[in-house]
């Protein structure tokens, strides 16, 4: 009993001293003694937008949570009143999301039983909320001064899922929408095609199915995105070209296909003298950026090679005809390879960095760059990727005015792991580790596997693209506390992740495997 009251009065003082709000603000101001909240709580608006109103309906729901604990007695007995009103003013109700959406809020209480937050627009709103939500433990504010005034440092803080190999259950998407919108990150970078498949329903070219078990069907992506923008997360699709082609291989010798040319073991897209290929990517393009709203658009570009047809000349001119088409009615994205390698990419494309080429490289060309160095950010490698990488600056060695091309980050989780064979490609013999998950039956194991390797880890990595603070170390016991805490937050909403004080990996989850 003295262990248990011990340690909830350490966590008592942490909560009370606003240690625990994730992402950190950038700036947070709070005094006093924490401040019952009323069960009876309300939040109100005058703003008429559907996003913010939505917003309210969950946010009470996840306040509440925290209004059921048995300490909240405590609190009441020694305070003059409780917190019964939430007041939210929006300046701007356009539920426009886009790259020049304020996601900036500020918050206010000063112990007039009510709390004050002001937003531009309902996405900031929505921000302002969550970090309310996180100010609330034990039936109580954490303190009965406080003065926060936020914003994002980056426009930009992005996940990648790859369904082009291993599909993800539609459940799982959302359920990792929620995590995202609940730790501030705004960008889903949907990779829709890669060497095993094309996980969106194509009306114009069903042959793209390709015998495939599953796929997203266009309402599912719709369904997806409305989804997403409800929580502020915009969806910027990727269309693999002109390598990692196989997922077309349903085009293959049809009337309306593609052509191929065989470039070091994988295929690679061939524009060819009669436009066949280039026509029917157009059409294929056209028909999913009609689907995808977003401003962005992202072809990939990446790890083509020089070999046989697939020369140099041939992949450059292919990727330039492309990114051209898009660049009508998009801005195009594309991997640091459209960039270093092939030349490819317009004076407008946005290349988002990964392997070789240097953030700093890309913006001195005056290139506007996406931080995703695999090193630091890609959290399929299981070990190598973690908290302490995850925590950076990502604009580290920047001027300001060179900062101003950077859009931020993002992290990538792919499949690669859960191919049936290495890389979906019959050319290998070996199998991944996680090879069995790749089937449809194994939904249950690979949602839970590749669950656990994303959260709590990318918690931490959406702390760096919002408001990264160098004084606040990995190894130290304030960052073990916030991650922790954050992490059990997401826990407590049904966000699927690694549990507080477990290790999960490919195969295991808190040192037990999952069945095959």
């Amino acid at each position: 009993m003295q262990l248990l009251l011990a340690t909830f009065a350490f966590l008592l003082l942490n909560f009370a001293s606003g240690e625990t709000v994730w992402p950190l603000p950038k700036q947070i101001s709070l005094s006093g003694a924490p401040y019952p909240v009323s069960r009876a709580l309300s939040i109100k608006t005058s703003s008429k937008s559907n996003v913010l109103e939505h917003g309210i309906t969950r946010y009470l729901k996840y306040i509440t949570y925290h209004l059921l604990s048995n300490n909240e007695q405590d609190f009441k007995a020694k305070s003059d009143g409780e917190l019964e009103l939430v007041v939210v003013n929006v300046t701007n109700d356009n539920e426009t999301l886009g790259m020049q959406t304020s996601y900036k809020y500020s918050l206010s209480f000063n112990s007039s039983n009510m709390i004050q937050i002001d937003a531009n627009s309902p996405f900031g709103a929505l921000y302002g909320l969550e970090t309310l939500s996180q100010l609330i433990e034990y039936g109580a504010l954490v303190s009965r001064n406080i003065d926060i005034k936020d914003e994002p440092s980056f426009i930009h803080r992005g996940l990648m899922l790859d369904t082009g190999r291993r599909l993800f259950p539609i459940e799982l998407l959302y359920n990792i929408l929620d995590a995202m919108s609940f730790v501030k990150l705004n960008v889903f970078h949907f990779h829709l095609s890669d060497l095993c498949r094309f996980s969106v329903e194509s009306k114009m070219y069903p042959d793209l199915r390709n015998n495939e078990q599953e796929i997203y069907s266009q309402d599912d992506v719709k369904n997806l995105v409305a989804y997403a923008r409800d929580r502020g997360i915009r969806v910027v699709p990727e269309v693999e070209a002109a390598g990692h082609a196989n997922g077309l291989m349903g085009l293959y010798n049809k009337t309306k296909g593609v052509k191929f040319c065989n470039s070091s073991g994988f295929l690679e897209l061939f524009n060819d003298p009669q436009g066949v290929t280039l026509t029917t990517m157009r059409g294929i393009l056209s028909e999913m950026m009609s689907l995808f709203p977003d401003e962005l658009f992202h072809l990939g570009l990446d790890e083509t090679f020089n070999d046989q047809n697939c020369t140099s000349d041939n992949v450059r001119s292919l990727e330039t005809a492309l990114l051209e088409y898009v660049a009508l009615n998009k801005t195009t994205v594309a991997w640091e390879e459209a960039f270093s390698i092939t030349a490819s990419a317009l004076n407008s494309t946005i290349v988002q960095a990964w392997k070789s080429e240097s953030v700093k490289t890309i913006i001195d060309k005056k290139h506007r760059a996406i931080n995703s160095l695999s090193s630091h950010f890609y959290l399929n490698y299981a070990q190598s990727v973690t908290p302490e990488t995850l925590w950076t600056d990502i604009s580290s060695g920047l001027s300001p005015q060179e900062v101003e091309l950077l859009l931020g980050g993002e992290m990538a989780m792919w499949t690669d792991y859960y191919c049936y064979i290495s890389e979906c490609c019959y050319r290998h013999n070996t199998k991944p580790q996680a090879w069995w998950m790749y089937d449809p039956t194994h939904d249950a194991q690979f949602t839970q596997s590749v669950s656990g390797l994303i959260w709590p880890r990318a918690v931490v990595g959406a702390g760096s693209f919002w408001n990264y603070d160098p004084d606040l170390k990995p190894e130290t016991a304030d960052f073990v506390l916030r991650y922790d805490a954050m992490n059990r937050r997401l826990q407590e909403r049904g966000i699927l992740t690694c549990p507080v004080g477990c290790k999960c990996d490919y195969l295991t989850k808190c040192g037990k495997p999952y069945p095959q």
